[in-house]
């Protein structure tokens, strides 16, 4: 079976001697064995170059982009559906979806997916050098996207919560009139 890692290793001369014939130097070169290779050829001879970012790296980038461009498409109707909100969790809701200025978090999360999806130039080809924008541009996504997350978030957890009550209350009066 032949992988990534054994062309590394082939490269460089890297390869756990074998029984049989010692390697030969390429014919014409005049040298007993070859030269090895240098450290980014070795890197970039992987799977991954040495001059892109971390999958994970990638991975959290696309998620940001994703639910910043989520929260752009979406807020004006969760801001819409807390406008007549005048009391309770939902008026604290809706001041936090709607500060500093009722649009502001829906166009900087806009902008911020725009910038990310620019300073990408594709998924695949993030580069270390784009490592500042990149930065900024996900923290002005999470800016934009923060508070709506954040609400939608604690609405969840709410509603998840008094399911579970729900569901605990109804087995617990099951087992009584089982009983």
């Amino acid at each position: 079976m032949h992988t990534p890692l054994d062309e590394v290793r082939d490269r460089p001369g890297l390869r756990p001697s074998q029984p049989g014939p010692a390697p030969r130097a390429p014919a014409g070169t005049g040298l007993a064995h070859p030269a090895p290779a240098r450290l980014p050829d070795v890197v970039r001879a992987g799977r991954y170059p040495a001059d892109e970012l971390s999958a994970r790296v990638r991975r959290f980038v696309a998620g940001t982009a994703v639910a910043a461009a989520l929260v752009g498409i979406t807020h004006g109707l969760l801001a819409g559906w807390l406008a007549h909100a005048t009391g309770g969790p939902w008026s604290a809701a809706r001041a936090v979806v709607d500060w500093p200025w009722p649009v502001a978090q829906q166009i900087l999360a806009v902008v911020a997916a725009i910038a990310l999806a620019a300073a990408t130039g594709g998924y695949w080809r993030i580069s270390r050098e784009l490592s500042w924008p990149l930065l900024a541009a996900t923290i002005a996504a999470a800016l934009g996207a923060g508070p709506m997350v954040l609400v939608c978030a604690v609405t969840a957890a709410v509603w998840a919560l008094i399911a579970a009550v729900v569901a605990v209350m109804v087995a617990l009066v099951l087992m009584m009139l089982a009983a």
